[in-house]
């Protein structure tokens, strides 16, 4: 498998390597040997040197770390347990054993587990190119077709073998999905991922993120099966053509609850992509699952034919570039403000001055920001609705009462012919004059 090797110590290994070492037996914690991973009880500082926090998330932070030992790089999520959730632990653990059982070049590498109180460090690949999301934001622009169909390609080969192996992801999205430097592509975040029985091919509980959510998950007393990750698949397709998955403008609950009654989405400008991508959204987005194709069976749509990691590998080393020359920039800048005597200009300085969202601009403003748009203002606002969006819903017990039809709000009783309005009563000369006679009236009340 590409990416990151195995690191080859032995302690780093043994904490990966099931019960065989002895320690099981004698772990002094209920539940830490259910799983059919090891986790150890060893210190994992121990063992590895903890860098820079590349991403956080609503439940875990992942941090860029180095083996003391071989000095390979990887990633660890560390998870702060919620003593509030007992069946926390249980998620963690069902999410190490699909990082196990279902190993595939498409999906991220599980190298090593630890338990520490209250908190579980799941050590994985590192991957140097961060998210889909993170990558079409740096290079500020949607992402191309080129770089679309072999992302897809690639998702769709992860899926297909998640699938055969009765696995369902249930978050699928730009964030949940990694790049290497190399511009491998990686399924990740299988927090609320569930494993299927051969007795039970269904799942019932509400499970995802709003806008990637599909018709059938919602649905109250429906169930679903993998077809909802093959929706969720045709949103992040959206989403990277437009650089927001659709409805983002609305409150996510609310967009959640919208989805079953709305019509499918597509594109804003279906004119500017191709119609074999086209074809393989409308796919993709069907709202009746059984007419969705399967991952194995999109594999082979027209539009995937001719994908290529070439694109995709030019827009992250553009991205890479771009983080050096900017980084350089800043280190010239501060030493030129210590040779100055002057402090460097903060990142958040910078930030502050950011455009607001465009709910807060005042109504008579909005026209002149749409007529002179700004790159990096644009960035910054598709950064800030994706922050909001990208907040995942945990497993529930009870699902939630589908969204009630709109119903329209009562007609007002209408108004006295010539008096709805000063405008329209002064239009008329009787009507003009009553109006201002019971003004004066009210002004000046009799004398009594």
């Amino acid at each position: 498998m590409a990416g990151v090797a195995p690191p080859s110590s032995s302690s780093a290994s043994g904490s990966a390597s099931g019960s065989s070492n002895g320690q099981a037996g004698s772990m002094g914690e209920a539940g830490l040997s259910a799983s059919r991973y090891y986790f150890s009880l060893e210190d994992p500082k121990e063992n590895w040197e903890v860098g820079d926090k590349v991403g956080a998330g609503s439940f875990a932070s992942v941090y860029k770390v180095r083996h003391k030992g071989t000095k390979e790089i990887c990633a660890a999520k560390i998870i702060r347990l919620n003593n509030k959730m007992p069946n926390e632990f249980a998620m963690v653990k069902d999410e190490v054993d699909i990082l196990r059982d279902a190993a595939h070049p498409n999906m991220i590498t599980l190298y090593a587990t630890y338990k520490r109180t209250n908190k579980v460090w799941i050590i994985m690949e590192y991957c140097g190119g961060g998210s889909i999301q993170s990558l079409y934001q740096k290079l500020r622009r949607p992402m191309t077709e080129d770089e679309i169909k072999f992302i897809l390609r690639e998702m769709l080969a992860g899926l297909a073998h998640m699938h055969a192996h009765g696995i369902i992801h249930r978050d699928i999205k730009g964030g949940n999905v990694l790049l290497t430097h190399k511009g491998e592509v990686k399924l990740a975040d299988f927090g609320v991922s569930a494993q299927l029985s051969h007795s039970q091919q269904r799942k019932s509980t509400i499970v995802g993120t709003p806008y990637w959510m599909a018709p059938e998950v919602v649905y109250e007393g429906a169930t679903y099966d993998a077809k909802a990750d093959i929706w969720s698949l045709g949103i992040t397709a959206l989403e990277m053509a437009e650089m927001e998955p659709p409805n983002s403008k609305m409150d996510p609950k609310m967009a959640m609850y919208m989805t079953p009654s709305m019509p499918a989405p597509t594109f804003r400008k279906p004119a500017a992509w191709s119609s074999a991508f086209r074809d393989f959204v409308r796919l993709t987005l069907q709202k009746n699952p059984a007419r969705r194709p399967s991952a194995a069976a999109l594999l082979a749509h027209p539009f995937l034919a001719d994908a290529s990691i070439a694109p995709l590998r030019a827009a992250i080393t553009l991205v890479r570039a771009r983080a050096k020359d900017s980084k350089r920039a800043r280190a010239a800048a501060a030493k030129a403000a210590a040779k100055a005597g002057k402090a460097p200009a903060q990142p958040h300085a910078i930030r502050r001055h950011a455009p607001p969202h465009p709910q807060h601009v005042p109504r008579r403003h909005r026209v002149a920001a749409k007529a002179s748009p700004n790159a990096a203002g644009q960035a910054n606002h598709q950064a800030a609705v994706l922050a909001q969006a990208n907040r995942p819903i945990q497993p529930m017990r009870h699902r939630m009462p589908a969204m009630p039809a709109m119903v329209a709000s009562p007609a007002r009783p209408a108004p006295m012919p010539g008096l709805a309005s000063p405008r329209r009563a002064a239009q008329s000369p009787r009507l003009g004059a009553h109006m201002r006679f019971l003004r004066a009236s009210n002004e000046n009340p009799p004398l009594r």
